[in-house]
């Protein structure tokens, strides 16, 4: 099934759909190996929750979206969305 996903995802997106399944693997391995731990180690979930979402949240748009204003007022949006609702 994994395998199906991603040979659909590069044929329907193609290197864009690379770059986002990339980003897709970052984000995983961020709360895997980043806001877990950390949160079982009794750091603060609301710290920790959104310190990995804005590491994220930045390097897939910019992954997917390259360095451009759009991309710019996109992650500030969503920085804005993000905070308003922790």
């Amino acid at each position: 099934m994994f395998f199906i996903f991603c040979v659909s995802i590069i044929l329907v997106g193609g290197w864009k759909g690379v770059r986002s399944l990339v980003s897709l693997s970052l984000s995983f391995l961020v709360i895997v190996e980043f806001i877990i731990p950390k949160i079982l180690l009794g750091a603060n979930p609301f710290i920790i929750s959104l310190l990995g979402a804005l590491f994220i949240l930045v390097v897939s748009v910019y992954l997917t979206e390259g360095f451009s204003s759009r991309a710019n007022l996109a992650i500030l949006s969503i920085i804005i969305g993000l905070v308003i609702t922790l």
